[in-house]
């Protein structure tokens, strides 16, 4: 301990915790490990639950835990902390066999005769997001180094200029976030919403009530602890005594045979979540909300669920994947009826879903409310009415700014979006496009870039995205600070990324819609697993000059064989350590020579 340290432990007391600010409330640090420890330990679900600490209960817990999680069940290797699948580069786990292998590579050297090569390094999964192929090889990139090999490489305005119509980072940052889709907050729609309609806090009476089951599954509170039987008398007595015996209740479906575009987003939102055994008899221990992001444990509970509603008479609708389409057909259908229609949801998909498909006056969107806050309930025809002719484009609106299958784009809200969507009527002519089956799709994709490139205000308005990129690079620049960092994600995507985004958009369109496409040819394409994962991009992400930028470091200033400019073909630049450039026979520069060559010496 240092002395400055061990002073603040002696003479000034930091040698407690405090959980408040008030006096006297200081705790020694071992008794607060063990009061987090005991409590971990006995609580329900702990080590012991208060049988005490012996070999038998030991033996117990860890018997019930594998009963309940079976952390072996991946065959592939496999991330316990985010639930990501390794490439086949990926050799974190091999760390002590590689570790061992070098030692025993360097016994006996002068610790100045070691080296290490680049390729013995360990590779972990931070490294997937990150790292593109460059001549055969998989290199982890940064954004900023590549910036600092552009000023490196001498290039004129223009050719900076040029670089600028590559994304310059892994992927793109506008559209993706460590890796994986951009995600915004889905739920500001609704404030928009209701600043156009004042929601009401209840609706007509004599109403029939579709239930979002995705919604249901979350809003009843687990007793604890309890049986899956006692959970599914929970589910039952709350439908019933809330909406009554006249309603119908629509579940997502969880097949893995069935790979859908939501494959990504569910694998995020499955971290940590692992399999538990789903029977009548069995008691859960673990918390509700992480039992829920496994699917697989969600379509067990949903078989239960079903037979159990069923076996009440009420009536009960699981969709193959993604149920929101099924929800809003469920209710167009059941509208034919007279009755007022009350679908019971908070998500903001089944909302626009809603406002399209709707022709409807009594159709209502219920969203239940939380605590002490009361219900609301937006009359789906009078929004339609305040929308006016947005209400023509609000699959489009909702899509390309940013739902579960298609990325939030970086600073360009939603509200932004209706904003443009109000202003802007001959720009939602084009955009018409977007709800046609079979579009052309060199039409498709010149209506979804120019949109995307009016959210970034461009001076001129012929202005290509490609080149708008540069324009704002220079324009948030000027007017930075020189302690300020630049975000590469304040910049739009490069038209290629752009591209991608625009069919994803007319994907989940038409899918909204009811029309089935093939995904692999909108934006979409399979991982080793077979799932849907979204196309970044098509081209490379730098120049290729900058990406296979090479400078040797030869200890000789003749740079022989062993020189890596000469192994790739490449000639010695001012770049390179030792030669420069310059004293080298690998140099691009011809020294001066006085002698004419068509002189001849004797």
């Amino acid at each position: 301990m240092s002395p400055e340290n061990y002073e603040k432990f002696d003479s000034e007391g930091m040698f407690t915790v405090r959980r408040t600010n008030n006096f006297w409330s200081g705790t020694w640090t071992d008794m607060v490990i063990e009061q987090n420890l005991m409590r971990s330990i006995k609580t329900t679900g702990g080590l012991t639950h208060g049988r005490g600490f012996t070999n038998s209960s030991l033996a117990r817990w860890i018997a019930d835990w594998l009963e309940e999680y079976n952390p072996f069940k991946c065959k592939e290797f496999t991330s316990l902390f985010s639930g990501r699948i390794a490439k086949h580069d990926i050799n974190c786990d091999l760390a002590d066999e590689i570790g061992r292998k070098l030692l025993t590579n360097n016994v006996g050297k002068l610790f100045t005769d070691i080296k290490c090569k680049r390729t013995d390094r360990i590779k972990n999964f931070s490294q997937m997001s990150s790292s593109i192929k460059i001549n055969s090889n998989y290199v982890n990139v940064s954004p900023m180094q590549l910036f600092n090999r552009i000023i490196c490489s001498n290039k004129t305005p223009e050719e900076i200029k040029d670089c600028f119509r590559f994304e310059l980072s892994p992927y793109p940052l506008s559209l993706f976030k460590d890796g994986v889709l951009r995600k915004g907050t889905k739920s500001l729609l609704f404030k928009e919403f209701d600043a156009l309609t004042t929601p009401t806090s209840g609706t007509e009476q004599n109403a029939m009530h579709i239930i979002d089951g995705g919604f249901l599954l979350h809003k009843v509170l687990w007793q604890k602890p309890a049986t899956f039987n006692q959970i599914c008398d929970q589910y039952v007595n709350y439908v019933k005594h809330v909406y009554g015996q006249d309603c119908v209740i629509v579940f997502d479906g969880y097949n893995s045979d069935n790979f859908s575009t939501k494959d990504a987003l569910q694998q995020i939102r499955s971290q940590h979540a692992l399999e538990i055994s789903v029977k009548l008899e069995n008691t859960i221990v673990t918390p509700q909300e992480e039992f829920l992001r496994n699917n697989n444990n969600k379509q067990k509970l949903i078989e239960l669920l079903k037979f159990r509603f069923e076996k009440t008479v009420l009536k009960v609708k699981v969709a193959e994947s993604d149920a929101d389409y099924l929800i809003v057909r469920t209710a167009v259908e059941l509208s034919s009826s007279g009755r007022p229609i009350v679908v019971v949801s908070e998500d903001t998909d089944i909302a626009v879903l809603l406002i399209h498909h709707s022709e409807y006056d009594k159709m209502f969107l219920l969203r239940p409310g939380k605590a002490a806050k009361a219900d609301k309930a937006t009359n789906i025809s009078e929004l339609q009415e305040k929308l006016g002719h947005v209400k023509q484009h609000i699959l489009f609106l909702h899509a390309v700014s940013g739902c579960d299958t298609t990325s939030f784009i970086f600073k360009k809200s939603k509200k932004l979006c209706l904003q443009w969507l109000k202003k802007d009527i001959s720009l939602c002519e084009r955009l018409q496009i977007f709800y046609q089956q079979n579009s052309d799709k060199n039409q498709l994709i010149e209506a979804g870039v120019q949109f995307i490139t009016k959210l970034y205000r461009p001076k001129k308005s012929k202005e290509d995205i490609d080149t708008l990129r540069y324009t704002l690079y220079n324009r948030i620049t000027s007017r930075q600070g020189l302690s300020a960092n630049f975000n590469l994600a304040a910049l739009p995507p490069t038209k290629d990324a752009a591209v991608q985004h625009v069919l994803r958009v007319y994907y989940q369109v038409q899918e909204w819609i009811g029309c089935k496409l093939n995904p692999l040819a909108y934006g979409w394409q399979r991982d080793r697993e077979g799932h849907l994962v979204p196309t970044s991009a098509t081209k490379e992400i730098a120049p290729p000059d900058i990406l296979k930028m090479v400078f040797c470091n030869c200890k000789e200033a003749s740079c022989g064989k062993s020189c890596s400019c000469k192994k790739l073909g490449l000639r010695c630049s001012s770049k390179c350590g030792q030669c420069l450039g310059i004293d080298c026979c690998n140099s691009c520069i011809i020294p001066e020579n006085d002698e004419d060559e068509n002189d001849v010496f004797i």
